[in-house]
């Protein structure tokens, strides 16, 4: 278990990405804030044995994805998803309208890879999918992307 003060650092050390990762996936700032404390808190409450902070940061992330999904499944039954495309008339790409349009888990993978910087392996393990199948959804999310930008 982690000590009191090791929590502390690893929380100032991984609060601000994991805010970004959860706000891309969330789509709300308030469900996002409501899913990173929660996110903390299953942590801590686990009482995860793991020894690296890497091992511990994947773990967080993996307890973030479980949340957002259930947010997403929440969201479905409840049948409140809008999703907003801003239309820009210049040459520039509006990167947040299209993640908007995209679904949860290809927003999710996007991040994971490219912003956060993630191995296909590290995805894996915090989407709960295999290595092999990192690969095939990363390119089918990259397409989607693209298809989403010259709309």
């Amino acid at each position: 278990m982690i000590g009191a003060g090791d929590f502390e650092r690893f929380y100032r050390d991984t609060l601000p990405r994991l805010e970004k990762f959860v706000a891309r996936l969330a789509g709300s700032r308030a469900a996002a804030e409501e899913i990173v404390q929660e996110t903390y808190y299953r942590f801590l409450r686990s009482r995860f044995e793991g020894g690296s902070d890497e091992e511990r940061r994947r773990y967080l992330y993996r307890i973030a994805v479980n949340l957002a999904k259930n947010l997403w499944s929440r969201q479905r039954s409840e049948e409140t998803i809008e999703l907003v495309a801003h239309a820009d008339a210049s040459n520039s790409i509006d990167v947040n309208g299209v993640l908007a349009r995209m679904a949860p888990r290809e927003r999710a993978l996007l991040w994971l890879a490219y912003a956060e910087g993630c191995s296909h392996r590290e995805i894996a393990e915090v989407m709960d999918v295999s290595a092999l199948s990192v690969r095939v959804l990363l390119s089918r999310a990259r397409k989607r992307f693209v298809e989403l930008m010259d709309r």
